[in-house]
């Protein structure tokens, strides 16, 4: 009877000791899974953050293009408005000669300001 509960405890011991190999073997592929999905995650996550990144320095450019555009735009529009005002009281003499002198003071094209010039005295 000893001998017989002997190898029944060893097979228990057996049977407990194969279980446990097992419960680890599931614990181990169920971490790898995880560690899978995370890394799939992460991929995603750092994709998502890649395009997220170039639609917002697309936006910037062009709002910074934008921004160039209405300063030149306003540059512009300063420098005939004085040259406008240059004109106007401009001493005696030929416009092409005032033009020229204030042309050394903000540069611009004397040809188109004269041609300017006489299409506003025409209307």
């Amino acid at each position: 009877l000893v001998e017989y509960l002997r190898t029944v405890k060893k097979s228990d011991e057996q049977k407990d000791a194969e279980k446990s190999v097992t419960d680890q073997d599931a614990r181990y592929f169920k971490c790898l899974a995880q560690v899978n999905e995370l890394r799939d995650e992460m991929a995603r996550l750092r994709s998502q953050y890649d395009k997220t990144a170039m639609e917002m320095k697309k936006r910037f450019e062009d709002k910074e293009k934008k921004a160039q555009e209405i300063k030149d735009a306003f540059i512009e529009f300063k420098r005939w408005k004085e040259v406008g005002m240059a004109i106007r009281a401009r001493p005696m003499g030929t416009l092409r000669e005032w033009l020229e002198h204030v042309a050394h003071v903000h540069p611009l094209d004397v040809d188109a300001a004269v041609a300017e010039s006489a299409n506003t005295s025409n209307c």
